[in-house]
């Protein structure tokens, strides 16, 4: 049986919940903090992992990058596709699981970004940060967004309930692990008499988790941030972003 990451129907069910106006909206500001904090040059060569439906490939385009993004899910890409001819931008959007990376090299930069990791078991995980890092050229950048297991600790609550638009309501029921090493959240979206459920879970990383993680598969400096102002981490942070060169 597939785990639930590799299965579209997921993907598919709660995109009003991952991918709603709102998130859009944001994705301007987001790439603002993505070359502000990396220092990435104009017209440099990006690789997107979990590209989604392109939030962030685009916008990079729309400022001259050379961008590629990628995607295990075929209606994300399709719909990267579509929002890139509309706007008469050129950009390499692929259907592909980004753990069969092959690429040597080719990258000035990459970047994954909205909680693109833990997915995996640690061998697994270890051999994704690992093809990223082969992936990006000396003197490159890897930046990563992620909420940290600081910040779910300090957040924590068991349930929630959300109108995510007019008539769109999310429920959330989620559980941890003593040790807080994962989070699982069972989702419930209805909407009138529509009704879909999906349960997913991921391996939570603390600041020095991850800095250590990416630091074992080869990145010389790891930076993290708490939102894409540069704020510090810690857990009142908005987020956990990490800068990771080699």
């Amino acid at each position: 049986m597939p785990d639930w990451h590799e299965t579209d129907a997921f993907w598919e069910d709660f995109y009003p919940v991952m991918f709603h106006d709102g998130r859009w909206e944001a994705a301007r500001s987001e790439v603002d903090g993505i070359l502000s904090l990396s220092g990435i040059e104009p017209g440099a060569r990006i690789l997107d992992v979990c590209c989604g439906p392109g939030r962030h490939s685009l916008e990079l385009a729309r400022r001259g990058h050379v961008v590629t993004g990628i995607d295990r899910t075929a209606s994300y890409i399709v719909e990267a596709r579509d929002r890139a001819s509309q706007a008469g931008l050129d950009l390499d959007l692929r259907v592909g699981d980004v753990r069969a990376l092959s690429e040597t090299t080719s990258y000035d930069a990459a970047i994954s970004i909205y909680s693109s990791i833990g997915y995996f078991d640690d061998v697994k995980e270890r051999s994704f940060l690992a093809k990223v890092y082969g992936c990006i050229r000396y003197p490159g950048v890897f930046v990563l967004d992620t909420v940290g297991k600081e910040i779910v600790i300090s957040g924590f609550k068991e349930q929630n309930t959300e109108e995510i638009s007019e008539g769109l309501v999310l429920e959330e029921n989620r559980k941890a692990a003593p040790d807080w090493s994962w989070i699982e959240n069972r989702w419930t979206l209805t909407c009138g008499d529509v009704f879909k459920a999906g349960t997913w879970r991921t391996r939570l990383y603390s600041g020095p988790e991850i800095s250590a993680a990416l630091q074992d598969v080869g990145f010389a400096s790891v930076e993290l941030f708490g939102d894409w102002l540069g704020s510090e981490y810690d857990d009142q942070a908005r987020r956990l972003i990490v800068i990771a060169r080699k």
